[in-house]
């Protein structure tokens, strides 16, 4: 997945008491990290 020159770092798939987290965490060309929800 690729997106405006995004690279993919992780998927987080995780729990945090009751409340389910799903995101993909992102790396812009600069370094810059980032997620999408």
């Amino acid at each position: 997945m690729i997106a405006l020159g995004a690279a993919v770092l992780r998927l987080v798939d995780q729990t945090w008491g009751a409340w389910p987290e799903l995101y993909y965490q992102l790396q812009d060309p600069e370094g810059n990290e980032f997620c999408l929800q």
